[in-house]
């Protein structure tokens, strides 16, 4: 499987192309395929080589416990996300205690800093169009494994997200505690919204590979080609995502 697997992503990624790998997996265990999440892994590491991995690793534990522990803090992002937070070669962010990342290879201690915003301006999510960035789902919708449609909403200022500012404690991989104060933007109350539909607008035009290996479903893009097609859509409606209530 391991050949295989590493085969079919050479095919579905030319690594030439990017700096960075963004992977984002299924919240589900692959619970059919004995140790595939580590069989992933290690072929994503031997292919990614001297480039940067990155997997979100989100957490709520600031929001709803007021804590956020770079250790300890668990992710609802996968399996797969959950191993990097163990992995003794990656950093986690630190200063980004609800949509933070992890981070494995060359750059993985370039971006742990203090950001004021989570997908706006001053965020991880827009310093990556710094540089060139491919990004990998596997079995992940595009709804759960798509972040940077949120840098559009922030861009483009939709009007159903309203800020809000959470109080809590950081500790960082060392044990120290630091009191933080964050506002984010927040999904107003009784509002609806869904990027189903402009994902598959955007699977079905040529910026997008696809393949199906074993039982799994591998999508890719370069973040570019997210943004090109991405960018009049949002600018001409920013609440595109937005279910109406016809009722």
């Amino acid at each position: 499987m391991y050949d295989k697997l590493s085969n079919n992503l050479n095919k579905l990624i030319n690594f030439k192309q990017i700096d960075i790998l963004y992977l984002a997996t299924a919240s589900f265990a692959k619970f059919f395929e004995k140790d595939f999440d580590d069989i992933v892994i290690k072929n994503i590491k031997s292919l990614v080589k001297d480039k940067t991995l990155v997997v979100p690793t989100f957490s709520f534990d600031f929001c709803d416990k007021g804590v956020y522990s770079v250790k300890e803090s668990s992710t609802f992002c996968g399996g797969i996300s959950s191993k990097f937070i163990l992995d003794k070669d990656s950093v986690r962010l630190k200063y980004n205690p609800i949509h933070n990342v992890t981070i494995w290879g060359k750059l993985k201690n370039a971006f742990n800093k203090k950001y004021t915003s989570a997908f706006g301006e001053n965020s991880f999510f827009e310093e990556l169009n710094n540089y060139k960035v491919g990004v990998l789902l596997i079995d992940c919708s595009f709804d759960d494994g798509v972040p940077f449609v949120h840098c559009l909403e922030d861009r483009y200022c939709c009007t159903y997200r309203i800020p809000k500012t959470f109080y809590g404690k950081i500790i960082d991989k060392d044990g120290k505690v630091n009191d933080e104060i964050i506002t984010r933007m927040v999904k107003k109350r009784n509002v609806l919204v869904s990027a189903t539909e402009i994902g598959e607008r955007f699977y079905n035009t040529h910026y997008v590979k696809q393949i199906k290996y074993e039982k799994s479903n591998f999508v890719y893009f370069l973040l570019k080609d997210f943004y090109k097609f991405f960018n009049p859509i949002f600018k001409k409606n920013p609440n595109i995502m937005e279910i109406k209530n016809e009722t």
